[in-house]
């Protein structure tokens, strides 16, 4: 069991203000409890387990309330974080000198709950096409999501992880919301489109593809379904190179294996 949490951390603490986050104090309060929180607790990381590891324990009800009702936006907290992190990451690979590459690998996954799970919007059933099978479709109940994660130079990051959301779930929650707060569907293919162009806008290179590009097909017999496809605009990359960067989205696996027992 690990040492419970006395006060809130100081590089946490910094590393928040360093954010300029529009947020009053007791939002920040809530946020940086919420971080220190999921860093330190083992196990499912539920609100009340989390509310468990401080010493002068807040009502979980305050945490439920600061991520449900509580007037913040998560947009504006999002691209501020995202910022900070590609400029971070810019300037550790200029100071080392790495070469003036960016990676991007994307990948989907599904953080599963229990099949009675009813009352957490996010949360349906979704095909596994890890265990799913042709003629033998595999579904799962849980929360679908998307992981972005950049390379630069040697710097790891998780850039964005857009929520999926079934077309028939959207109708549905939708049947009870307000107009003016209605969600707009977004296929997986949308949803890291819009990432892309996020990060085209901070870097302000990646728009368009217009160029030819290069495919690469990798088997591991010669009856595998499923091979790894590789493409890219440069012409001239060798093909253990282009396969050596592809390595770097095993990050993402292990970002899933993390990201999974989180709290929707």
């Amino acid at each position: 069991m690990l040492t419970r949490i006395i006060h809130q951390s100081p590089q946490l603490v910094t590393f928040f203000e360093s954010l300029g986050l529009p947020l009053t104090k007791p939002q920040k309060r809530h946020l940086i409890n919420l971080t220190d929180g999921i860093l330190v607790t083992e196990g499912k990381k539920t609100l009340a387990n989390i509310q468990r590891r401080f010493v002068e324990a807040p009502d979980p009800s305050n945490m439920a309330d600061f991520l449900r009702i509580s007037p913040w936006s998560t947009e504006e907290v999002r691209r501020s974080l995202q910022r900070f992190m590609v400029k971070r990451a810019l300037e550790i690979a200029e100071a080392k000198g790495d070469p003036r590459i960016i990676l991007l690998a994307v990948d989907d996954s599904i953080a599963e709950k229990d099949k009675q799970t009813s009352r957490l919007e996010a949360v349906d059933w979704h095909y596994d096409h890890l265990e799913g099978r042709k003629g033998k479709p595999r579904y799962k109940k849980g929360m679908a999501f998307i992981v972005v994660h950049v390379l630069i130079g040697s710097v790891h990051l998780v850039f964005d992880i857009p929520i999926y959301l079934r077309e028939k779930t959207v109708r549905r929650l939708n049947r009870g919301r307000p107009k003016e707060k209605r969600l707009h569907f977004r296929g997986k293919y949308r949803l890291v489109r819009q990432v892309l162009e996020e990060v085209r806008e901070l870097q302000g290179k990646l728009y368009r593809v217009p160029q030819k590009v290069r495919v690469w097909v990798s088997r591991k017999h010669h009856r595998d379904k499923r091979p790894v496809y590789l493409m890219g605009t440069d012409l001239a990359l060798e093909v253990k190179k282009a396969f050596r960067w592809y390595g770097a989205r095993w990050w993402d696996e292990i970002d899933n294996y993390y990201l999974q027992p989180l709290p929707v």
